[in-house]
């Protein structure tokens, strides 16, 4: 499991990098118009698994997020950072932050609440003006309390999302 997670963050890594050097050896005498202003900025709604989103993105790289997910047992309320730190040709890659509460009801013979927080990396795609995909991994720090229980941990979240465009 832990290779399969070390494969997926080399490929995160290497992706920026053929993208640019495909960049480099594009023939520079076209001139054209970048399009950015279609896909920065906006109000997004947008769906997970199990979840439900609502960004909004600035015209500068950063975005901010509220979700819900909810899941047997467990309800998860958070907030997302996150910064496009490269725009390539029709993908964008993410840095951000996660935080938020959780509402546990049973799940793993818990009842009460917790805390969440954590650090992704993702790519994003738009498809046409109004749709985007998104997929991001990274490590997810919970803890939770019961009664006199208290369990932490930390595990990799792999979070995907659908996106459309409101305006």
């Amino acid at each position: 499991m832990q290779k399969r997670i070390w494969l997926v963050l080399l490929m995160f890594a290497l992706f920026p990098l053929n993208m640019i050097a495909d960049d480099a050896q594009a023939d520079r005498s076209v001139v054209t118009e970048p399009n950015d202003t279609l896909e920065r900025g906006g109000l997004y709604l947008g769906a997970g698994w199990p979840e439900a989103k609502v960004r909004y993105g600035f015209e500068a790289p950063i975005d901010l997020e509220v979700k819900a997910a909810f899941g047997s047992g467990m309800q998860v309320y958070s907030g997302r950072v996150y910064w496009t730190y490269l725009h390539g040709q029709g993908l964008d890659l993410t840095l951000g932050l996660e935080g938020g509460y959780m509402n546990l009801q049973g799940a793993d013979d818990l009842y009460g609440g917790g805390a969440h927080g954590g650090l992704f990396i993702g790519v994003e795609a738009p498809i046409g003006k109004w749709l985007r995909l998104s997929l991001d991994l990274g490590p997810n720090y919970l803890e939770e309390h019961s009664d006199n229980q208290s369990v932490s941990n930390l595990e990799w979240v792999i979070t995907t999302g659908i996106y459309l465009k409101l305006f």
